[in-house]
C-alpha cells in the first residue's frame, strides 16, 4: 500500500512511493477514444480539463492487442498519467503503472481488477426505464441493437442485463439482443456513417425474424435514426408500427433530439 520495496546493496531495504512527486511531462495520455462526433466531444472536455491544471494531452487511437502482447510499451509513452477510454486494462498493465508509479483511470466499468479507479454510465437504470415504459405501452417483442463492446467485461454486462430485463416480465428472446457488428470494421468501411448504416442493417434483420419485434431499443443515436430510416424504406410507420428508443451517453443529445425519443445515461 505504501509502494515498493527497494533494496539498495550496503544501505538497507526501502519503500519507495509509487507516486510521483512532480510533473514530468507535462502531459496525459488517452488511449483508445471513439470514432467521429463522439470524439472530438470527449476529448475537447478532457482537453479543457487538462489546461486547467496546467496539462497537454496526447491522444493515442490503437488496437488493444498491442498494449495485451507488450505492455511495456506504456512505459515508453510521455505521459505523466492515462485515461484509459474503450482501452482494455489488463492485470500485468495494471501492476506495470503502479510500480512505475504513473497514476490512471479506465472510463469503463473494471470490476474483475481490484484496485482500479473507473467511472461508467448507470446503463442499469436508464435501460430499465426504457423497458418499464414500452411494457406499460404493451410491448412484449422487445429487441435490443448496439455495437459488440470492444471490452468483453461491458459485452457481458449488456447481456445480462437485457436478459435480467426480460425474463423479469417474461418476455425474454434470445434472438432480439444483436451486439454483431464490429464498430472499427464499419468505420473503415463506412466512414462517419457507420452508425446509421449498422442500424439500417441490423433493421432489416430484425424484421425477417419469423416473430418481429414491436419495439427497438438502439444504444446510440446515429443507430437509431438508421432503424427508424430502414423500417420507413420497408413500409413501417415509426411509432405506429415499430417504437424506437435511443440510449445514448451524451445527454446534449438527448435534450436536441426532435424526431425520436432519446434516453441519456447518468454516471
Amino acid at each position: 500500500e505504501k509502494g515498493i520495496i527497494q533494496i539498495i546493496p550496503s544501505s538497507g531495504t526501502f519503500i519507495r512511493s509509487n507516486t510521483r512527486k512532480t510533473k514530468q511531462y507535462g502531459a496525459i495520455a488517452v488511449l483508445g477514444m471513439l470514432h467521429g462526433n463522439k470524439r472530438t466531444a470527449g476529448l475537447d472536455i478532457i482537453e479543457n480539463v487538462a489546461k486547467e491544471h496546467g496539462y497537454h494531452v496526447l491522444s493515442i487511437d490503437h488496437c488493444d492487442e498491442v498494449f495485451i502482447a507488450k505492455p511495456a510499451i506504456l512505459m515508453d509513452i510521455p505521459a505523466d498519467g492515462f485515461i484509459f477510454a474503450n482501452s482494455t486494462i489488463t492485470a500485468k498493465i495494471a501492476n506495470d503503472l503502479r510500480s512505475a508509479g504513473i497514476p490512471f483511470v479506465s472510463v469503463n466499468r473494471t470490476s474483475e481488477l481490484d484496485g482500479v479507479s473507473w467511472v461508467d454510465f448507470n446503463h442499469e437504470s436508464s435501460n430499465r426505464e426504457i423497458v418499464d415504459h414500452l411494457y406499460s405501452l404493451g410491448h412484449r417483442r422487445i429487441a435490443y441493437l448496439m455495437f459488440r463492446p470492444a471490452l468483453a467485461e461491458h459485452a457481458r454486462r449488456m447481456q445480462a442485463l437485457y436478459r435480467d430485463l426480460m425474463e423479469k416480465k417474461g418476455i425474454y428472446h434470445q434472438e432480439m439482443y444483436i451486439d454483431e457488428g464490429n464498430m472499427d470494421a464499419y468505420y473503415r468501411q463506412y466512414g462517419e456513417l457507420y452508425h446509421s448504416i449498422y442500424g439500417m442493417k441490423m433493421a432489416c434483420v430484425l424484421m425477417s425474424l419469423a416473430q418481429k419485434p414491436t419495439a427497438v431499443v438502439a444504444f446510440g443515436q446515429e443507430i437509431a435514426h438508421g432503424v427508424c430510416s430502414q423500417l420507413r424504406k420497408m413500409g413501417m410507420e415509426v411509432p405506429a408500427d415499430v417504437s424506437v428508443v435511443g440510449v445514448t451517453q451524451d445527454a446534449q443529445a438527448a435534450d436536441s433530439e426532435k424526431t425520436l425519443t432519446m434516453m441519456a445515461g447518468s454516471l
